[in-house]
């Protein structure tokens, strides 16, 4: 009877710490592909994925309230790194994943309202993917144009660019880091000239205080 007791108290402890929720018993190699650590972000919420048998499923945990922001069922787990969202960058008030990556290609992003959980803004690959809490927006391409994302407004701002320039066939992969200095963004790109077949770098400027509003 001792020993029945300590099993109850054991599983009764385990499942309000959800210990009990990061794990399959038929599937060791799913146990080792799903993380199960906690991300704390900076307003002390909880994010974190789960998995069983039957369902991965991703968790943003606000004091008593936790919402699923995503969820699946396991039979692509060995993917689950490159398909399922995984926390790229934490603003201000919102989350940005990226998720379903190919092998050797671009990866789709999403923002998601820090205090409802729910999805803003959907993007594909991204050429700037923001600055911690100095910025609120995220820059991608589109034909001959970069496109400017602000996730608190849902505002879509473009700036003209020379597409001819980006040859690459994922032509997001032929810019560098981008990186803020003085109010300004700096994007370092490369191409090849064609009249030369000679690799060039130029940089692309914006100024976030007309994006970042």
């Amino acid at each position: 009877m001792k020993q029945i007791l300590i099993i109850i108290l054991t599983l009764f402890t385990a499942v309000s710490f959800g210990q009990n929720i990061c794990s399959c018993d038929s599937s060791e190699y799913q146990n080792h592909s799903v993380n199960c650590d906690i991300d704390t972000l900076r307003t002390g919420d909880l994010l974190y994925y789960q998995h069983n048998c039957d369902s991965i499923w991703l968790t943003l945990e606000k004091g008593n309230k936790k919402m699923i922001l995503f969820s699946t069922e396991p039979d692509l787990h060995q993917y689950h790194y490159r398909l399922d969202p995984q926390l790229v960058n934490e603003f201000e008030n919102y989350l940005l994943f990226r998720y379903g990556c190919p092998a050797n290609g671009p990866c789709s992003h999403f923002a998601v309202d820090k205090k409802t959980g729910k999805t803003t803004m959907k993007f594909y690959e991204l050429i700037f993917k923001g600055q911690d809490s100095e910025t609120n927006f995220v820059v991608g391409l589109d034909y001959m144009k970069i496109k400017i994302f602000n996730l608190k407004t849902n505002e879509i701002d473009s700036i003209p660019f020379n597409s001819d320039r980006l040859t690459s066939i994922i032509p997001e992969y032929q810019f560098d880091e981008g990186k803020i200095k003085d109010g300004i963004l700096y994007l370092p790109y490369s191409f090849r000239d064609k009249e030369t077949d000679k690799l060039k770098d130029k940089i692309v400027r914006i100024e976030i205080k007309k994006y970042n509003r």
